[in-house]
């Protein structure tokens, strides 16, 4: 039984700018590629976060992956042409390594979803939710939703049962579930070396 309805997939990708002159590679900091004004950069498709040495992509969320992967590729077409024409950027090029320069790189892919499984929702309703065979309650605070409805003593135990099961939609099982699928794309993806080095951080 499907528990959930796909919404939109996002993503953050973060990129290096470097620079190749007479054989040797060195770091050309984001802002002097994308610009030093912060709020003209969050709006922007690419910008920087946290760390102003990488570059971050920000395609928007899209209820089509390959939707999503056409802004990315916009997005690093639209910064090669910056590239070409800035006479001090010549011989600078992007790059999305796991590591360069001793830098990590990485990103986050985004998913937003409906849950449409009703056991989740009715937990939902009384401020629960189910993880791993237990019913617990969410911490809502005083005159929060979690203080409002209660659980009887037999919707607890009809609902810790199914919980036991494997038959009422977590999080954590959903997330486990993603890792198991994207894991092995991950490794066979990413050079083996760099990704050690970049998750090792």
């Amino acid at each position: 039984m499907r528990s959930f309805v796909f919404h939109r997939i996002g993503s953050d990708p973060e990129g290096l700018f470097i620079k190749t002159e007479e054989f040797t590679d060195t770091l050309v900091p984001a802002p002097l590629v994308v610009g030093k004004n912060k709020t003209a950069s969050l709006r922007s498709f690419i910008g920087t976060d946290g760390h102003a040495a990488t570059a971050e992509f920000r395609p928007s969320p899209s209820h089509n992956i390959y939707r999503h992967l056409y802004d990315i590729a916009a997005a690093v077409h639209e910064t090669y042409k910056v590239l070409e024409t800035k006479e001090s950027l010549r011989n600078t090029f992007l790059t999305a390594r796991p590591v360069a320069l001793n830098e990590p790189l990485g990103g986050h892919i985004h998913l937003s979803f409906f849950v449409t499984d009703k056991l989740a929702y009715e937990l939902e309703k009384h401020g629960c939710f189910s993880n791993r065979g237990e019913i617990i309650r969410r911490n809502f605070g005083p005159g929060g939703l979690g203080e409002t409805l209660n659980l009887t003593a037999s919707q607890t135990n009809r609902l810790a049962e199914a919980s036991y099961r494997g038959d009422i939609f977590e999080l954590p099982r959903f997330i486990t579930g993603l890792s198991y699928l994207m894991t092995p794309f991950e490794m066979w993806i990413q050079p083996w070396h760099d990704r050690v080095c970049r998750n090792g951080k």
